[in-house]
């Protein structure tokens, strides 16, 4: 390998190096105000939006409360009636008890009654004549 060679620094090289020193300095300078000015607005864009955000819950609130209550009201006792249906058909449908763990509704525990499937014939394989 070639032995490294120290290379003089010539006076005009100094000043080269200095200013570009102080470009690189103004450079990242300028980008760190950048960034504040760009979190700044960031900020600013996500406090107003948290703002609207509140000011819809607001005016939906008291409409949803009304339609909470109307389903507790009218439609609570048909959907109870539907889950207790899909238990039942869990309790004699084994295979669709994995649809209802899925959902969280529990399957009584009656045990499951299944009858064994028809005992099929299996015809015996011809014996073929002796010589």
């Amino acid at each position: 390998m070639e032995a490294f060679e120290a290379k003089n620094v010539v006076a005009g090289d100094t000043d080269d190096v200095k200013q570009q020193c102080a470009a690189l300095q103004r450079q990242v300078t300028t980008l760190l105000l950048a960034l504040v000015v760009v979190s700044g607005t960031l900020s600013v864009f996500l406090w107003r939006q948290a703002s609207y955000a509140r000011a819809d819950l607001e005016a939906v609130k008291q409409p949803a409360a009304q339609i909470i209550q109307a389903f507790n009201k009218q439609d609570k006792a048909n959907m109870d009636n539907f889950v207790a249906r899909l238990a039942d058909y869990g309790r004699t449908h084994a295979d669709f008890v994995p649809i209802l763990n899925k959902y969280k509704i529990t399957v009584p525990s009656v045990p499951i009654t299944t009858s064994a499937p028809p005992a099929t014939l299996i015809p015996k394989a011809a014996t073929a004549p002796k010589k």
